[in-house]
């Protein structure tokens, strides 16, 4: 019989587990802004004052070329640029993935041309990006979206690979066709090892398009990060790395509601086994 005390000394524990390492971040950070002034480095209470007072019209966004929106308009261009490209990248990067790997011959040569392209650094494509569009909106969105794609296309393969070979015998053997081996068989057995490299993709899709925005692109958390680098307003650019934060822990959270709703038959401790890799 568990005492009652045990019960509560675990919960703390856990609590502190969960709490601690942001507790560490915040005294950290406050130390740094000590150290260095506030006007080097704001601390975390200023830091958020800033967040609230800059979302609206603000005349010093407005003054250093970010718009008469303040930081509202830049934030919804990242979140929904981001969204629309990784979401896509990653459903074309699964889905060929999937596909190619019905046919030994279409995994081998996919497999090949992913092994080389995956070693060229994702920010390469950004110059490039913005030559073709004329530094226009669309090269956050491509960027993303070519990152998203040929990431989840590797993990996909590495996912496929894991998966029992007996349950695509015993689907063979059943008569099942390859569109509902696929449908019933891998997507439901990979799906759950698909959750770490979706978290991780979205949150490397957002850098990657602050530094598209920042080098390119007219709105975006980058733009306003850009401008503000030129006049060294440091207060700017924590807002907008606090903005980038926010962001990743809203898609983050998202991912997890999303997995967890498709993942119910393998069980909460499974899933949360999964969240915490």
């Amino acid at each position: 019989m568990t005492h009652p005390w045990r019960s509560s000394v675990r919960e703390i524990l856990h609590r502190l587990r969960v709490a601690g390492p942001m507790i560490v971040l915040v005294v950290g950070w406050s130390a740094a802004s000590w150290v260095l002034g506030s006007g080097r480095l704001p601390g975390p209470l200023e830091s958020l004052r800033l967040l609230g007072t800059t979302i609206g019209e603000n005349p010093v966004v407005a003054a250093q070329g970010g718009g008469s929106w303040g930081y509202s308009i830049h934030v919804l261009s990242t979140f929904w640029h981001v969204l629309a490209g990784a979401s896509g990248g990653m459903i074309i990067g699964c889905l060929g993935a999937l596909l190619a790997a019905q046919s030994s011959l279409s995994w081998s040569v996919a497999d090949t041309l992913l092994e080389a392209i995956r070693t060229v650094p994702p920010l390469i494509v950004v110059p490039f990006a913005a030559i073709a569009l004329s530094g226009s909106n669309s090269v956050q969105l491509v960027s993303v979206a070519l990152y998203a794609a040929l990431m989840m296309a590797v993990y996909t393969f590495n996912a496929i690979e894991n998966i029992p070979l007996n349950y695509v015998q015993l689907a063979t053997l059943l008569g099942a066709s390859r569109l509902r081996r696929m449908a019933n068989v891998q997507i439901p057995a990979m799906l759950p090892r698909l959750l770490g490299p979706v978290r991780v993709v979205l949150a490397f899709s957002l850098g990657i398009s602050v530094v598209a925005e920042y080098l390119a692109s007219p709105t975006g958390i980058g733009r306003v990060m850009k401008f503000a680098m030129a006049y060294s307003d440091v207060h700017l650019i924590v807002v907008g790395v606090l903005w980038t934060v926010i962001i990743a822990f809203v898609y983050d959270a998202a991912t997890v509601l999303f997995f967890g709703f498709f993942m119910r038959w393998t069980g909460r401790r499974q899933l949360v086994e999964w969240m915490a890799r």
